[in-house]
């Protein structure tokens, strides 16, 4: 089976968090296909694959967080990331 995934809407999302555990295709083909994103989206990485931490694709994204981390590891992260992106634009 090919798993496709579609972000649709009138405006892209301003960041995806992103699990590598997938059913029926591997996370890394799956992070590829956000990685040729037109605009970009900010990606995080919350897996407990831990092991692909280190992998070339994961370390294209801004951060990797491991799910047994506290959760506000995660929401710190998120934080950042959306700070560093858009703090040159309007807030709504």
């Amino acid at each position: 089976m090919i798993f496709f995934f579609r972000i649709t809407g009138a405006a892209p999302p301003n960041l995806i968090i992103f699990d590598l555990d997938l059913p029926y295709t591997s996370g890394l083909d799956a992070l590829k296909r956000l990685h040729n994103l037109v605009p970009p989206i900010p990606t995080i990485i919350y897996s407990d694959l831990i092991e692909y931490e280190g992998h070339p694709d994961i370390q294209k994204t801004e951060a990797f967080v491991e799910k047994n981390d506290d959760p506000a590891r995660l929401f710190e992260v998120v934080n950042g990331v959306i700070a560093k992106h858009y703090q040159n634009q309007p807030q709504s």
